[in-house]
């Protein structure tokens, strides 16, 4: 760390003209270059190109040197992303042409009641829902028991460990929990099924399927969709019997959903002054702060988190919370249609599901109607291959 420092002191010093020359000095040191932006301690905007062993690092004016790491994209592919972490003046977005509003939102479900899968840009999730017949919590012995599970997969993101449990993952898995369950948007009162004895616990599954920033909101979309599309069994009680009865016995039950609250992050850049809507995992990786509003279409705020260590202001978080508002019921709206599609689909016996997700043809891509098949001379060369054939040994 100290080495980091009297580096970064002097680089800052050094001349204009000698910032290149000792850029490509570190560049030739370095192992894997990165793009990070660090908090602002001085008036002079400042960005930092260090590797991932945290040895070496340069610092340099913003204004000054974009152009020089411009033109090194051909040696360094990392730094061409540097115009797209810089805010555009112009009202139409990000640099890139991305605008200040959430990617393109895709909702799917499984064969299954109670999976859901949720594309939100190129980040994708799949929730899974199940139950089971357990005994009560002593202190809560009318009511059902909700659980979350967040799994982060190697599949999604190299950063991701198997078998694991990370820093990120149970910062996922609180505000999941806070989000759903302690926002009470499930009657858990009507899981119960005998008194103290017998309670119906719902476990919510969520897997990371592919990370490119904005988990919490995918997550929470995914999980409060597939809880909308669950059936749970039915029961009978008889005596101290309870029977749990199969979907072809008895049509399965849906939840008691009072209201679908949905996570809306915001993403601060340069101490506060430009705000995004569902960053994406390289403007995560160079924001100041992010701000999570849970909130459901009733204009009700469940639950709300700043991180990152940004001090933000009233209109600020004033002006989050009516974006948010405007974004829940765009998103409810949009749960709301999908479910309904799921549910005509499944009524009139068509494709749904993971069946109906696949495109025409797309594994067997090499399928044919009919195959051409060489019929000249068929006759004459079987009568050849049998006389040349040798004949079966008597036994």
């Amino acid at each position: 760390m100290n080495k980091l420092i009297q580096l970064a002191d002097m680089s800052s010093s050094c001349r204009a003209e000698e910032e290149p020359a000792r850029l490509i000095s570190l560049f030739s040191l370095s192992v894997s270059p990165a793009l990070i932006l660090l908090p602002k301690h001085t008036a002079a905007k400042n960005i930092a190109l260090a590797t991932t062993d945290w040895q070496r690092i340069i610092l340099l004016h913003t204004q000054k040197d974009l152009s020089f790491l411009k033109n090194m994209t051909h040696l360094f592919p990392t730094v061409s992303g540097i115009s797209c972490l810089k805010p555009s003046r112009r009202k139409s977005g990000w640099m890139d042409g991305r605008p200040y509003d959430y990617r393109k939102i895709k909702i799917t479900f499984g064969t299954d009641y109670g999976c859901c899968f949720v594309d939100l840009g190129r980040t994708r999730v799949m929730a899974q829902v199940s139950c089971e017949l357990v005994a009560p919590k002593e202190s809560r012995p009318n009511e059902g028991i909700m659980f979350f599970n967040i799994e982060l997969s190697p599949m999604a993101s190299p950063a991701f460990e198997q078998g694991r449990q990370s820093e990120l993952s149970v910062k996922l898995n609180r505000q999941l929990e806070r989000c759903l369950r302690n926002s009470k948007c499930i009657d858990t009162e009507s899981l119960c099924v005998v008194s103290g004895e017998k309670v119906w616990q719902i476990r919510v599954d969520v897997h990371m399927l592919n990370h490119d920033g904005n988990l919490m909101d995918a997550a929470s979309i995914a999980a409060i969709t597939a809880l909308c599309h669950f059936r749970r069994p039915d029961v009978a009680i008889q005596g101290d019997e309870v029977t749990v009865f199969s979907p072809e016995e008895r049509d399965p039950i849906p939840l008691s959903i009072y209201h679908m609250p949905i996570s809306v992050s915001f993403s601060f850049f340069q101490q506060g002054t430009y705000l995004l809507v569902d960053p994406c995992e390289r403007e995560e990786r160079v924001m100041d702060g992010l701000l999570m509003i849970a909130m459901n279409k009733h204009r009700e705020i469940c639950s709300i988190q700043s991180s990152g260590g940004i001090m933000l202001l009233k209109d600020q978080v004033m002006r989050c919370s009516k974006i948010a508002s405007v974004k829940v019921s765009e998103i409810t709206e949009l749960i709301g249609k999908a479910l309904e599609n799921d549910k005509k689909a499944r009524k009139a016996g068509g494709r749904c599901g993971f069946a109906e997700s696949i495109p025409q043809e797309r594994i067997t891509a090499l399928k044919m109607e009919e195959s051409p098949v060489e019929m000249m001379d068929v006759t004459e060369r079987a009568n050849d291959i049998v006389q040349k054939a040798e004949a079966p040994p008597q036994t």
